[in-house]
């Protein structure tokens, strides 16, 4: 019985909605896929040894950093102010090194880097690091880019500011972030 009923409300729709009792239309869906900001730091900041001229009298350091399309960074140290790097076991400079990748589409990136960091730890007072840095960022090589992805990358370098009496192993963290605008 129930399988009779059914069968003649199918039958009959046609009749029951062609007086005008209802309608349909349709709209098209769609989105923009935005590929994500990807972000690596590849090379730590490191000055190296650093000696201080006058023990309480601290100093300054500066390290320059560069980097090319497709290349690796360079790093120097100069301007130095009341110090000098260590005639003893020699350490490289090396300046803080980051790629990202981001959608081809959209070039308009904000690139926020810690414009000062503490360096703590060792003895005495703790280091200011005022960070540098060669933006904008130059073409890289560095990923395995899929089709419509950019990949750029840029270096950090930044002046050391030693106050009198710090001395020993001081270590801090740069924070970079990379964000659509």
């Amino acid at each position: 019985m129930r399988n009779l009923i059914a069968l003649a409300l199918v039958v009959a729709s046609p009749a029951l909605f062609a007086d005008g009792n209802s309608a349909s239309a349709t709209a098209k869906a769609s989105v923009n896929i935005v590929a994500p900001l990807n972000l690596i730091a590849t090379s730590d900041m490191n000055f190296g040894n650093i000696v201080v001229d006058t023990y309480d009298k601290g100093g300054k350091v500066t390290l320059a950093s560069r980097v090319g399309p497709n290349s690796e960074p360079k790093a120097a140290l100069t301007n130095f102010v009341n110090t000098a790097i260590f005639t003893g076991p020699k350490i490289d400079a090396t300046a803080a090194f980051f790629h990202f990748q981001r959608d081809e589409r959209y070039e308009n990136v904000n690139i926020i880097i810690d414009p000062l960091v503490t360096l703590s730890g060792g003895r005495g007072p703790d280091v200011k690091l005022a960070t540098t840095h060669d933006l904008p960022a130059d073409a890289c090589g560095y990923f395995h880019n899929p089709h419509g992805v950019v990949a750029k990358h840029f270096s950090v370098g930044g002046t050391l500011d030693i106050p009198g009496g710090a001395f020993g192993q001081k270590s801090g963290t740069i924070k970079v972030t990379v964000a659509y605008k």
